[in-house]
C-alpha cells in the first residue's frame, strides 16, 4: 500500500491545509488527507509512517501566500474587497472573531474578503455586500495559498491603516496641545477661559 500526500503546500486545497492544521495528531491527519481508514494505516511499515509524519510537518513549514484580486469558483468570479474604507463595522467585528480561531475558520475568513462580482469594468470592480450569510463551503476547494495571501494581504492593510490613523490622531493632538488648526494657524477664537 502507499501514501498519496501532497508534494508541497501549493498542492494542497483551503481544507487540506485547515485538516493540517487542525488535526488533533499526524495519524488522525494522515488519515483525512489521504483518505485512509484506521485498520489500514496501521498495517503500513513504520518507516513510511515515519516518512509521511515528516513530510506533513514539511508541508506546514512551506506555508505561503498568493494574493489575487479576482478569482473564478464554481463559474462565478470573486472580487477580494478593494475599498478598506467600505469595510463595515460587521465585517470588522465578524473577520474580528473569526481571527480567534484562524484555521477553524479559514473558509468564513475568505468568504469575507471574496464576494462575488456584480459591476465589472476592466480594472475596477463592484462585489456583493457583506450579508454574513455568503455560502463559505465554496472556498474549502480553493488553494490553499490564496488563504495566505488574502491573510498577509488583510493584515498588512490593517496596520498599515492603524498606523497612519496613530499618526494622524497624534498630529491633531499635539495641534491641539500648540493651539493651532489643523494649518497651522494660530486658533482665531481663545481657547476656553474664564472671562469676567
Amino acid at each position: 500500500m502507499k501514501i498519496d500526500l501532497p508534494n508541497s503546500f501549493e498542492d494542497l486545497t483551503i481544507k487540506d491545509m485547515v485538516t493540517l492544521h487542525t488535526s488533533p495528531s499526524d495519524k488522525v491527519c494522515l488519515m483525512n488527507l489521504c483518505g485512509i481508514n484506521r485498520e489500514d494505516l496501521l498495517k503500513l511499515p513504520k518507516r513510511l509512517l515515519d516518512e509521511a509524519y515528516e513530510h506533513l510537518n514539511e508541508l506546514r513549514s512551506q506555508e505561503s501566500g498568493q494574493h489575487l484580486t479576482r478569482l473564478k469558483l464554481d463559474g462565478k468570479t470573486y472580487g477580494f474587497v478593494n475599498d478598506w474604507e467600505a469595510f463595515s463595522f460587521g465585517e470588522y467585528i465578524d473577520m474580528t472573531a473569526y481571527a480567534q480561531d484562524v484555521y477553524g475558520n479559514a473558509t468564513k475568513m475568505m468568504a469575507l474578503l471574496y464576494r462575488p462580482i456584480v459591476i465589472d469594468r476592466g480594472d475596477t470592480y463592484t462585489i456583493e455586500p457583506y450579508t454574513s450569510k455568503e455560502n463559505h463551503k465554496i472556498f474549502e476547494l480553493a488553494p490553499a495559498t490564496l488563504f495566505g495571501g488574502a491573510m498577509l494581504f488583510f493584515w498588512t492593510s490593517k496596520r498599515t491603516l492603524l498606523s497612519s490613523l496613530r499618526v494622524s490622531l497624534s498630529q491633531t493632538i499635539t495641534q491641539a496641545s500648540l493651539g493651532l488648526s489643523g494649518d497651522g494657524i494660530q486658533l482665531s477664537t481663545p481657547l476656553p477661559m474664564r472671562t469676567s
